[in-house]
């Protein structure tokens, strides 16, 4: 059977080949390493900003006034150590129940792998048993905790993952 090289272990098989290590120390490739890291953090800097800016906003509170921009804080507060003409922050946060509103949509119609016969070849009373064993595996790692996380970042901050190993 050959060697599919593709995903982790294929990327692997071929960083780890004589060939892509000849001529190169590991300062080479520690100096590389560190100027892709520094082009990523650059790349993804302002985004991860945004999404700290939207999960703070999510958490509002009157305590923390987080819904609040800075400036506008700094015109209601207290002049020269008075509070008499300082004018009120209110918080109400109304964002929450719609956070929930969405997620609990996502809970009541859970993701689920599936599998599916595909080819001539494909036998549907295998492809039953896989698709049984995949929802054996999803039951024993709790993988509803990880949907749910998943869906209530995506709808806080625009970002939500999940990631799922074959091995």
């Amino acid at each position: 059977m050959a060697k599919d090289p593709t995903g982790i272990k294929g990327a692997a098989q071929v960083a780890n080949t004589p060939q892509s290590r000849r001529g190169r120390d590991a300062g080479d490739i520690l100096s590389q390493a560190r100027t892709r890291m520094t082009l990523a953090m650059t790349a993804y800097s302002q985004s991860r900003e945004s999404e700290l800016d939207d999960l703070r906003f999510m958490a509002g509170s009157p305590d923390n006034r987080w819904q609040w921009p800075q400036e506008v804080l700094a015109t209601r507060g207290a002049v020269q150590g008075q509070t008499i003409n300082a004018r009120p922050c209110l918080t109400i946060n109304k964002l929450p129940q719609h956070v929930r509103q969405v997620t609990n949509d996502q809970r009541q119609n859970r993701p689920s792998g599936k599998v599916i016969p595909v080819d001539d070849q494909a036998d549907i009373e295998v492809a039953e048993v896989f698709d049984g064993i995949v929802r054996h595996i999803e039951y024993i790692s709790d993988a509803d905790v990880a949907y749910d996380t998943a869906c209530e970042n995506q709808v806080t901050y625009g970002e939500g993952y999940i990631r799922i190993l074959t091995e």
